[in-house]
């Protein structure tokens, strides 16, 4: 999955605007950056308006960040969910402001912590078997 940053091109001005525009040190909760053929295809999927994508981008962000559960010990703690909240009111400021969404792209967010024992549960809306 390759990775350029060229202001003359689309995929740079997204990852100016998102920011991700530093390799191996991307917006995604492991660091991970977009591939061009990701933002490639969210461009495509956006109808090649740059900043319609950035906002299909921090939608798909928000999905990831809000996946993690917060976590405190002590005086110690991080809150992925306010990352997941910033990227969503940036979303919807970007889309209010540029058009677009409802781009077919939808998240199941599924419980990985210690209390989620049933997380595969007949509740997993992707589960077939307890139908």
């Amino acid at each position: 999955m390759a990775f350029t940053y060229s202001l003359s091109t689309n995929i740079g001005k997204v990852r100016l605007y998102l920011p991700d525009n530093v390799q191996n040190s991307g917006p995604f909760p492991s660091g991970v950056n977009f591939s061009d053929e990701e933002i490639t295809q969210i461009l495509t999927d956006e109808g090649a308006v740059v900043m319609r994508a950035v906002a299909a981008c921090c939608e798909i962000l928000a999905g990831a960040w809000s996946a993690i559960p917060d976590w405190r010990t002590g005086p110690r703690g991080e809150s992925p969910s306010k990352v997941a909240e910033g990227f969503e009111r940036r979303a919807e400021a970007l889309r209010a402001q540029h058009g677009g969404g409802a781009s077919g792209v939808a998240f199941y967010t599924r419980r990985a912590d210690g209390y989620s024992a049933n997380a595969d549960s007949a509740d997993d809306p992707s589960d077939t078997e307890n139908d």
